[in-house]
């Protein structure tokens, strides 16, 4: 087999597993956060930095309604037979700021980060 066909057939078989969770209605925000990164050349520079919540607390639901896509502690017999039927049925909800603040206990200002739990989720940089 060919290099070019070696990639074809690589390729054509990634193809079959890429599925993507559907976007809810709500559009996604991130908190800012600023951080330091720091060399011992250049001292430290301010760098931007946006905060995003960990999936396991989103709002996951049917795509053309309200109903939950996870059931008490296991996925929806009815949108989730499997992963591919999963994610072409549900959708993943985004999170506002005020939502972060309000709902999760999430507050970004300047370089400080509160958390309050046990309200608080996991958060990623």
């Amino acid at each position: 087999m060919g290099r070019s066909s070696a990639r074809l057939l690589l390729g054509t078989s990634f193809a079959a597993f890429a599925v993507a969770q559907q976007r809810g209605r709500n559009p996604e925000e991130h908190p800012a956060l600023a951080i330091a990164k720091c060399s011992t050349a250049g001292g430290c520079q301010t760098e931007r930095t946006e905060l995003t919540m960990d999936m396991q607390w989103r709002w996951l639901h049917n795509k053309d309604g309200y109903t939950n896509c996870i059931q008490g502690e296991k996925w929806s017999d009815e949108y989730c037979s499997d992963p591919t039927a999963c994610a072409k049925n549900c959708a993943s909800e985004g999170v506002s700021i005020q939502s972060y603040e309000n709902d999760y206990k999430v507050k970004a200002a300047g370089d400080s980060l509160r958390l309050d739990f046990p309200q608080a989720p996991r958060v990623y940089m």
